[in-house]
């Protein structure tokens, strides 16, 4: 559909059918229409620990997206000290796909890590509110002590 794009992780297909919304991993978020022309980054965006196998991740539409315009992004959220966690935060699109607002964040995985592998995350909205939000382990050796 689109070419140029910097690890693209996860796609949205928005409820006209004529585009998409689409993450890279290092922290873009970019709205595509059906011709292929890309977008500038999405403004608003949380920022990414874009390390290793971490970055930008999941893109799911709420169920009634249509009227909130709600989406939810999963990220590996940087905590400093080289330190980060699998986050997902609910955010509104801008009509014009150029700016999220109203970024909450919703979940953040417990304990933070230092190891920048495994952050994996899928996010499904359900009709009744709930969200479900998968996350990797993470990759720490087996009685190294490292989280």
């Amino acid at each position: 559909i689109a070419g140029g794009l910097e690890h693209p992780w996860a796609v949205a297909v928005l409820p006209d059918g004529a585009c998409y919304l689409v993450t890279e991993r290092p922290g873009r978020l970019r709205h595509i229409l059906r011709d292929g022309t890309v977008s500038d980054p999405i403004a608003g965006v949380p920022d990414a620990f874009a390390t290793a196998q971490g970055g930008l991740l999941d893109v799911a539409l709420a169920p009634d997206f249509a009227e909130t315009r709600h989406i939810y992004l999963s990220f590996s959220k940087p905590l400093g000290l080289m330190r980060a966690a699998t986050a997902t935060v609910r955010a509104t699109v801008s009509e014009d796909h150029a700016r999220l607002t109203e970024v909450v964040e919703i979940f953040q995985r417990t304990p933070a890590s230092r190891v920048p592998i495994h952050f994996g995350s899928r996010v499904v909205p359900a009709p009744d509110g709930t969200v479900w939000i998968t996350t990797g382990e993470r990759g720490g050796a087996p009685g190294s002590g490292q989280l």
